[in-house]
C-alpha cells in the first residue's frame, strides 16, 4: 500500500501510516471468490429497507460465451458477467426491475429482495432460439439459515 499523504510503501493495510502518522478511513482489501471474479458491494437508493447479499452466477455455455451480460437494476449498473463468471453484490430490499442486457439484446424481470433470507442467488445466461439467442433468467434461489433453499422458477417468463 502507498500512503496518500506521504507516498511511503507501507507494508500490509494498517489503520495508520507509520511515516507520518495520518490515520486511514476504514480500508478494506478488495475480495475474490474461488475464480478470481472481484466481489464488490454495490450502492443504491433504498436502504430504509435494509439490504441482501445476491449471489449473480451466469451459466456456463458455449452459446453466447463471448458476450458480456450486463445487470442493471432500477437504472443502476451493478455489475457485468462473462460465461461462467459470478459475482456477489449487496441490494436494497424490495421489489426491483431487473435488466439483462448484452449489445443487441435486453429482456427485464421484476424481483423481490428479501431481507429475511441469509443470501440470494440470481442464475442467468443466454438460451439458443431457432434463429436468435435471448437472454434468461433462469431461477432466483433464497437461501436461510437452517433450511432448505426456495428456488423462485423463471425459466417460463419472458420477462416483462
Amino acid at each position: 500500500m502507498i500512503c496518500p499523504n506521504c507516498k511511503n510503501t507501507i507494508q500490509d493495510y494498517p489503520d495508520y501510516c507509520p511515516f507520518c502518522g495520518i490515520l486511514f478511513k476504514e480500508q478494506k482489501m478488495p475480495q475474490y471468490d474461488a475464480r478470481g471474479n472481484e466481489i464488490r458491494p454495490t450502492v443504491m437508493p433504498g436502504e430504509e429497507n435494509g439490504f441482501v447479499d445476491v449471489i449473480f452466477q451466469r451459466r456456463s455455455t458455449f452459446v453466447g460465451a463471448a458476450m458480456t451480460i450486463h445487470i442493471i437494476i432500477d437504472d443502476v449498473e451493478v455489475t457485468q458477467l462473462r460465461d461462467g463468471q459470478f459475482v456477489q453484490c449487496r441490494i436494497p430490499c424490495g421489489t426491483r426491475k431487473v435488466i439483462l442486457k448484452t449489445y443487441n439484446s435486453s429482456d427485464s424481470y421484476l424481483v423481490t429482495f428479501q431481507n429475511d433470507c441469509r443470501n440470494m442467488r440470481v442464475e442467468i445466461g443466454v438460451r439458443m432460439g431457432w434463429w436468435s439467442g435471448s437472454l434468461m433468467m433462469y431461477s432466483v434461489t433464497k437461501e436461510y439459515d437452517n433450511q432448505p433453499p426456495v428456488v423462485d422458477n423463471h425459466q417460463e417468463s419472458s420477462g416483462i
